[in-house]
Protein backbone atom coordinates (compact mmCIF):
# COMPACT_ATOMS: atom_id res chain seq x y z
CA UNK A 1 0.00 0.00 0.00
CA UNK A 2 2.38 2.42 0.47
CA UNK A 3 4.62 1.25 -2.59
CA UNK A 4 1.10 2.48 -4.13
CA UNK A 5 0.98 5.73 -2.23
CA UNK A 6 4.22 6.66 -3.19
CA UNK A 7 4.57 5.55 -7.00
CA UNK A 8 0.69 7.71 -7.21
CA UNK A 9 2.69 10.84 -5.26
CA UNK A 10 5.65 10.51 -7.58
CA UNK A 11 3.84 10.75 -10.91
CA UNK A 12 1.81 13.53 -9.81
CA UNK A 13 4.18 15.52 -8.18
CA UNK A 14 6.11 14.41 -11.99
CA UNK A 15 3.20 15.28 -14.21
CA UNK A 16 2.13 18.80 -11.60
CA UNK A 17 6.08 19.66 -12.35
CA UNK A 18 5.70 19.09 -16.19
CA UNK A 19 2.84 21.12 -16.82
CA UNK A 20 3.74 24.20 -14.27
CA UNK A 21 7.03 24.06 -16.50
CA UNK A 22 5.02 23.96 -19.51
CA UNK A 23 2.84 26.81 -19.37
CA UNK A 24 4.13 29.93 -17.39
CA UNK A 25 6.76 30.72 -20.22
CA UNK A 26 4.65 33.64 -21.36
CA UNK A 27 5.10 35.76 -18.49
CA UNK A 28 8.78 37.09 -19.74
CA UNK A 29 8.03 40.50 -21.42
CA UNK A 30 12.09 41.52 -20.93
CA UNK A 31 12.70 38.84 -23.53
CA UNK A 32 9.86 38.36 -25.64
CA UNK A 33 10.59 42.32 -26.37
CA UNK A 34 13.59 41.93 -27.40
CA UNK A 35 12.58 39.08 -30.05
CA UNK A 36 10.31 41.39 -31.30
CA UNK A 37 12.43 44.21 -31.60
CA UNK A 38 15.22 42.04 -33.04
CA UNK A 39 12.82 41.05 -35.88
CA UNK A 40 12.09 44.89 -37.11
CA UNK A 41 8.28 44.57 -35.38
CA UNK A 42 7.01 48.07 -35.62
CA UNK A 43 9.79 49.56 -37.10
CA UNK A 44 7.65 51.36 -39.75
CA UNK A 45 6.72 53.71 -36.08
CA UNK A 46 10.07 55.01 -36.41
CA UNK A 47 11.17 57.74 -38.58
CA UNK A 48 11.90 56.96 -42.90
CA UNK A 49 15.64 57.67 -41.76
CA UNK A 50 16.13 54.93 -38.67
CA UNK A 51 18.39 52.01 -40.01
CA UNK A 52 16.39 49.25 -40.22
CA UNK A 53 18.51 47.63 -37.79
CA UNK A 54 18.21 50.50 -35.31
CA UNK A 55 15.32 50.69 -31.95
CA UNK A 56 13.47 53.84 -31.94
CA UNK A 57 11.70 55.04 -28.88
CA UNK A 58 8.33 54.84 -31.00
CA UNK A 59 8.87 50.99 -32.00
CA UNK A 60 9.66 50.18 -28.37
CA UNK A 61 6.66 51.82 -27.11
CA UNK A 62 4.25 49.70 -28.96
CA UNK A 63 6.03 46.68 -28.37
CA UNK A 64 5.39 47.36 -24.60
CA UNK A 65 2.77 48.34 -25.12
CA UNK A 66 1.48 44.91 -26.25
CA UNK A 67 2.46 43.44 -22.58
CA UNK A 68 0.35 46.22 -21.00
CA UNK A 69 -1.96 45.28 -21.98
CA UNK A 70 -2.21 41.07 -21.79
CA UNK A 71 -0.44 41.73 -18.64
CA UNK A 72 -4.15 41.99 -16.61
CA UNK A 73 -4.88 38.23 -18.26
CA UNK A 74 -2.90 36.34 -15.48
CA UNK A 75 -5.27 37.57 -12.71
CA UNK A 76 -8.49 36.74 -15.48
CA UNK A 77 -6.76 33.41 -15.13
CA UNK A 78 -6.68 33.37 -12.03
CA UNK A 79 -10.58 33.43 -10.96
CA UNK A 80 -10.97 31.85 -14.56
CA UNK A 81 -9.65 28.96 -13.39
CA UNK A 82 -10.97 28.81 -10.13
CA UNK A 83 -14.46 29.14 -11.58
CA UNK A 84 -13.88 26.89 -13.87
CA UNK A 85 -12.01 24.41 -11.39
CA UNK A 86 -15.81 24.05 -9.79
CA UNK A 87 -17.96 23.56 -12.60
CA UNK A 88 -15.68 21.17 -14.77
CA UNK A 89 -12.99 19.47 -12.61
CA UNK A 90 -9.31 19.89 -12.36
CA UNK A 91 -8.22 17.58 -15.35
CA UNK A 92 -11.43 18.89 -17.48
CA UNK A 93 -9.47 22.38 -17.39
CA UNK A 94 -6.34 21.31 -17.15
CA UNK A 95 -6.92 20.14 -20.95
CA UNK A 96 -9.35 22.88 -21.96
CA UNK A 97 -6.21 25.19 -20.51
CA UNK A 98 -3.53 23.73 -22.76
CA UNK A 99 -5.58 23.02 -25.73
CA UNK A 100 -6.20 26.86 -25.68
CA UNK A 101 -2.65 27.70 -24.90
CA UNK A 102 -1.24 25.75 -27.62
CA UNK A 103 -3.90 27.65 -30.20
CA UNK A 104 -2.35 30.95 -28.42
CA UNK A 105 1.46 30.29 -28.84
CA UNK A 106 0.48 28.62 -32.88
CA UNK A 107 -1.34 32.11 -32.89
CA UNK A 108 1.52 34.32 -31.88
CA UNK A 109 4.14 32.25 -34.01
CA UNK A 110 1.57 33.09 -37.38
CA UNK A 111 1.46 36.43 -36.23
CA UNK A 112 3.01 38.95 -38.51
CA UNK A 113 5.59 41.06 -37.05
CA UNK A 114 3.72 44.13 -37.42
CA UNK A 115 0.03 42.90 -36.24
CA UNK A 116 -0.46 44.65 -33.27
CA UNK A 117 -3.86 42.96 -32.23
CA UNK A 118 -2.72 39.69 -33.56
CA UNK A 119 0.39 39.65 -31.29
CA UNK A 120 -1.80 40.96 -28.28
CA UNK A 121 -4.45 38.88 -28.45
CA UNK A 122 -2.01 35.76 -28.74
CA UNK A 123 0.43 37.02 -25.65
CA UNK A 124 -3.19 37.71 -23.69
CA UNK A 125 -4.26 33.94 -24.51
CA UNK A 126 -0.59 32.32 -23.57
CA UNK A 127 -0.87 34.25 -20.44
CA UNK A 128 -4.62 33.45 -19.15
CA UNK A 129 -4.52 29.90 -19.96
CA UNK A 130 -0.78 29.09 -18.53
CA UNK A 131 -2.41 30.30 -15.08
CA UNK A 132 -5.41 28.42 -15.88
CA UNK A 133 -3.20 25.33 -16.52
CA UNK A 134 -1.78 26.12 -13.02
CA UNK A 135 -4.93 26.31 -11.07
CA UNK A 136 -5.62 22.88 -12.67
CA UNK A 137 -2.18 21.48 -10.80
CA UNK A 138 -3.21 22.97 -7.66
CA UNK A 139 -5.68 19.90 -7.26
CA UNK A 140 -3.34 17.49 -7.84
CA UNK A 141 -1.95 18.29 -4.05
CA UNK A 142 -4.91 16.38 -2.91
CA UNK A 143 -3.75 13.29 -3.69
CA UNK A 144 -0.04 13.38 -1.90
CA UNK A 145 0.99 13.63 1.88
CA UNK A 146 2.82 16.79 1.62
CA UNK A 147 0.56 19.11 0.24
CA UNK A 148 1.65 22.67 1.39
CA UNK A 149 5.19 21.46 -0.02
CA UNK A 150 4.04 20.26 -3.34
CA UNK A 151 1.83 23.08 -4.15
CA UNK A 152 4.89 25.31 -3.32
CA UNK A 153 6.91 23.65 -5.55
CA UNK A 154 4.36 24.15 -8.51
CA UNK A 155 4.08 27.75 -7.78
CA UNK A 156 7.97 28.13 -7.80
CA UNK A 157 8.36 26.12 -10.98
CA UNK A 158 5.42 28.08 -13.03
CA UNK A 159 7.00 31.09 -11.75
CA UNK A 160 10.80 30.08 -13.08
CA UNK A 161 9.18 29.00 -16.32
CA UNK A 162 10.10 32.02 -17.93
CA UNK A 163 13.64 30.89 -18.07
CA UNK A 164 12.55 29.29 -21.40
CA UNK A 165 11.93 32.64 -23.20
CA UNK A 166 15.59 33.33 -22.45
CA UNK A 167 16.49 30.29 -24.11
CA UNK A 168 14.16 31.31 -26.41
CA UNK A 169 15.91 35.02 -26.79
CA UNK A 170 19.48 33.34 -26.54
CA UNK A 171 18.68 30.62 -29.25
CA UNK A 172 16.94 33.73 -31.80
CA UNK A 173 20.06 35.88 -30.89
CA UNK A 174 22.62 33.34 -31.73
CA UNK A 175 21.10 31.06 -34.52
CA UNK A 176 18.88 31.62 -37.65
CA UNK A 177 15.51 30.18 -35.46
CA UNK A 178 13.03 32.85 -36.44
CA UNK A 179 10.24 33.69 -33.99
CA UNK A 180 8.20 31.95 -35.68
CA UNK A 181 10.24 28.96 -36.03
CA UNK A 182 10.67 28.89 -32.36
CA UNK A 183 7.25 28.93 -31.79
CA UNK A 184 5.84 26.57 -33.64
CA UNK A 185 9.06 24.31 -32.50
CA UNK A 186 7.85 24.58 -28.84
CA UNK A 187 4.30 22.93 -29.48
CA UNK A 188 6.46 19.84 -29.77
CA UNK A 189 6.41 19.85 -25.67
CA UNK A 190 3.09 21.13 -25.24
CA UNK A 191 1.67 18.42 -27.40
CA UNK A 192 3.24 15.99 -24.73
CA UNK A 193 2.27 17.87 -22.12
CA UNK A 194 -1.18 17.52 -23.32
CA UNK A 195 -1.00 14.00 -24.15
CA UNK A 196 0.22 13.48 -20.25
CA UNK A 197 -2.25 14.97 -18.92
CA UNK A 198 -4.72 12.76 -20.69
CA UNK A 199 -3.32 9.85 -20.03
CA UNK A 200 -2.00 10.52 -16.10
CA UNK A 201 -4.20 13.47 -14.74
CA UNK A 202 -6.68 11.71 -12.04
CA UNK A 203 -10.65 11.96 -12.38
CA UNK A 204 -12.45 14.08 -9.84
CA UNK A 205 -13.45 11.05 -8.09
CA UNK A 206 -10.32 9.92 -7.55
CA UNK A 207 -9.06 13.36 -6.54
CA UNK A 208 -12.10 13.29 -3.59
CA UNK A 209 -11.48 9.47 -2.86
CA UNK A 210 -8.01 10.38 -2.01
CA UNK A 211 -8.85 13.45 0.19
CA UNK A 212 -8.19 13.15 3.67
CA UNK A 213 -11.90 12.87 5.18
CA UNK A 214 -12.24 15.17 8.70
CA UNK A 215 -13.03 12.94 11.43
CA UNK A 216 -17.08 13.73 13.41
CA UNK A 217 -16.69 15.52 16.15
CA UNK A 218 -18.67 12.81 18.11
CA UNK A 219 -16.27 10.09 17.19
CA UNK A 220 -13.26 11.87 18.30
CA UNK A 221 -14.82 12.72 21.40
CA UNK A 222 -15.86 9.07 22.31
CA UNK A 223 -12.55 8.15 20.92
CA UNK A 224 -10.55 10.22 23.84
CA UNK A 225 -12.87 9.16 26.09
CA UNK A 226 -12.03 5.40 25.73
CA UNK A 227 -8.22 6.44 25.71
CA UNK A 228 -8.11 8.16 28.85
CA UNK A 229 -7.19 6.13 31.62
CA UNK A 230 -9.69 6.27 34.46
CA UNK A 231 -8.82 8.48 37.40
CA UNK A 232 -8.83 7.37 41.24
CA UNK A 233 -11.56 8.71 43.20
CA UNK A 234 -11.00 11.50 45.55
CA UNK A 235 -10.26 10.29 48.85
CA UNK A 236 -12.17 12.64 51.85
CA UNK A 237 -9.24 13.82 54.33
CA UNK A 238 -9.90 12.66 57.42
CA UNK A 239 -9.08 15.09 61.06
CA UNK A 240 -8.42 13.22 64.11
CA UNK A 241 -9.13 15.18 67.47
CA UNK A 242 -7.50 13.66 70.40
CA UNK A 243 -9.04 15.24 73.43
CA UNK A 244 -6.95 14.25 76.97
CA UNK A 245 -8.77 14.64 80.26
CA UNK A 246 -7.83 17.49 82.67
CA UNK A 247 -5.74 16.62 85.98
CA UNK A 248 -8.51 17.72 89.56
Amino acid sequence: MKKHCFAKTTVYTILGSIICICTGYGNNSVHLSQILEREGAFHDECDPATPDDEVCPAQRRKIALIFTLAFPALYFGEFLGGVLTTYLGARKLAVISILALMMGNGLFASSPKSNFVLLAASQTIILATGCMAFISTLALTKAVPSSRKIATLFGCLFNFSYILMAIFNITNKETSLSRSALFLIYLVPLTICLLLTITLFPSTNTLQAMEPQPQPIATTIKSQETTQTPSKPLQPDTITIEISPKNP
